[in-house]
């Protein structure tokens, strides 16, 4: 999503490591790696790392300008198929919870 804008915008970035974990990126920015990208559903956690301390850091979040790509999520099931009940009420917090990610406050 992100190398889709930067393509569209133009400028380059020179990334030297991307990793499928982005707590392990939050705690070394904290421990003083230049910077890291971040989803809006991981913020929370960003905010929580700031909260605990620990580090001589405390990252700073600012969103990038005209960046309107949405990270995809969907939850599939068979239309057709019934549910006991706690699989549904478990459905029904998946998006709740989603939700909630989606309308995350920025401090």
């Amino acid at each position: 999503m992100l190398e889709r804008h930067l393509q569209r915008r133009g400028p380059t970035i020179n990334c030297i490591n991307e990793l499928t974990q982005p707590d392990i990126h939050y705690r070394l920015c904290a421990e003083d790696y230049p910077a890291s990208f971040c989803l809006t559903m991981y913020l929370p956690g960003v905010y929580q790392l700031n909260q605990l301390g620990g580090s001589g850091s405390r990252l700073h979040v600012f969103p990038i300008k005209d960046f309107k790509q949405v990270n995809p999520l969907s939850l599939i099931y068979h239309k057709d198929k019934i549910f006991p009940s706690y699989t549904q009420d478990f459905m029904k917090l998946i998006r709740e919870i989603c939700d909630r990610y989606a309308a995350f406050p920025q401090p």
